[in-house]
């Protein structure tokens, strides 16, 4: 008999980069699987339920449904584990998020499982993080409350840390990949709303450091490069 924990992810050596594991593939292609045919998985289980004994996970309607939850807890539990081997925070972010987004977006929204209040794949959450960890000392830049010990920053030494700033953080994440387009895309969409928008917003506020300020729509092609691997 298949048990949940043949389900668990390989252990072995973890790679370098957030891009999608191979056991949350593997754990979403059972999870399609599963529940494709669990009319007819049901079927058979409850033809042969003498195997199953007292398995404490066994009921007479929930046995795929059950089943499927095990293999996705596991994964959750697993890539969380693992995600704390990155020592950049902004690449354990993107690493869960990479990985949660497979699983909302090709199992959980296009089929009709509706997942019970144990799977939490907070996709959004995990996006939220990594703009935190990667963007906010960016935008920082430009709103940064110094002590009063300190001497006030002008504007142009503001505007001169923030590009520099921003250079770095697209610098440092150029090659990081995001496989899933619609992802991809909507990382760079939430990163130029939040940070190339308020750099605007910051220079309509300093007329003068115009001739300073870099082209937002060079920005935006600095942003439009990353995740591509």
């Amino acid at each position: 008999m298949m048990t949940t924990d043949a389900l668990s992810p390989p252990s072995g050596p973890f790679p370098d980069n957030a891009e999608i594991h191979k056991a949350t593939l593997l754990a979403v292609n059972y999870a399609i699987l599963f529940w494709g045919y669990h009319s007819v998985l049901e079927a058979i289980l409850l033809d042969n339920g003498d195997l199953f004994g007292n398995c404490s996970w066994y009921s007479e309607k929930l046995v795929v449904e059950r089943l499927i939850v095990q293999i996705i807890t596991n994964l959750q539990d697993e890539l969380e584990k693992k995600s704390k081997l990155f020592s950049d925070h902004s690449l354990r972010y993107l690493f869960l998020l990479n990985n949660s987004y497979v699983v909302q977006y090709q199992f959980l929204v296009p089929s009709d499982y509706s997942p019970p209040s144990e799977i939490k794949f907070h996709y959004e959450q995990y996006q939220k993080e990594y703009m935190r960890a990667s963007w906010e000392p960016v935008l920082s830049c430009l709103h940064d409350k110094m002590p009063p010990c300190f001497p006030k920053l002008s504007s142009h030494s503001e505007l001169s840390r923030f590009e520099l700033e921003f250079e770095k953080t697209c610098s440092h994440q150029k090659l990081w990949k995001v496989p899933l387009p619609n992802l991809r895309q909507s990382l760079r969409e939430t990163i130029i709303n939040k940070i190339i928008t308020r750099y605007k917003k910051y220079m309509e506020d300093h007329p003068e450091q115009e001739k300073c300020g870099r082209d937002p729509l060079d920005m935006e092609g600095m942003v439009n490069d990353l995740f591509e691997g």
